[in-house]
């Protein structure tokens, strides 16, 4: 009795995973080709610039591409910036404010915009550090700038980050290779002068 239940129960999910192939191989190019075929949204950001294009996966789709890789971890910080974040949150500590730091954060996750095509324009854009009011809003946002000749299209996308924080009103604090420790406490000290125990 018990052989027959295992073979009945085989084979129904042998059925179900048939049907279900054969409606996602349905599925798929649909939605592939209603995607491909969308009308661009009025504003939308010209071919080359860094704003997230949306993936024209399904949920079916991610979970399948999901399964069928291999994934390892990664390096949240690197060894400077993970020095560097030691160092912010040892000034902040001695600077005895209820303030936190939060390393490698998305503009889109901190900022809000009335107009979202202007929103969306931030794309993927993070900031190295966010330093975190008590009520948990932003204070300031601290980036790493490169030595050296920068590229145009970083230049640019420096302008984004640091105009969308100005319009914001949250402070943005750009550390080069050369500065110092006491560069980075006068900064920080400054700004607990200006927010106090915020």
């Amino acid at each position: 009795m018990m052989e027959m239940v295992i073979f009945i129960s085989v084979v129904l999910g042998m059925v179900g995973g048939f049907a279900f192939e054969r409606v996602r191989q349905r599925v798929e190019p649909a939605q592939a080709v209603a995607v491909a075929t969308r009308p661009a949204a009025a504003g939308a950001a010209a071919p080359g610039t860094s704003v997230a294009k949306p993936q024209a996966f399904d949920s079916v789709t991610r979970l399948r591409l999901v399964s069928d890789t291999n994934f390892s971890l990664r390096r949240l910080l690197t060894e400077r910036e993970a020095e560097r974040l030691a160092e912010v949150e040892g000034i902040l500590a001695d600077l005895e404010v209820d303030w936190r730091v939060m390393p490698q954060v998305s503009l889109s996750d901190i900022l809000a915009a009335e107009d979202e095509t202007a929103w969306r324009a931030l794309g993927g854009q993070r900031v190295a550090m966010v330093i975190l009011a008590a009520n948990q809003m932003s204070i300031a946002a601290i980036d790493f700038q490169p030595m050296g000749q920068v590229r145009e299209e970083d230049a640019v996308l420096d302008a984004v980050r640091r105009e969308a924080l100005r319009r914001s009103g949250i402070e943005y604090i750009e550390l080069r290779a050369n500065d110092g420790s006491d560069m980075l406490r006068s900064t920080l000290a400054e700004l607990a002068g200006m927010y106090g125990k915020a």
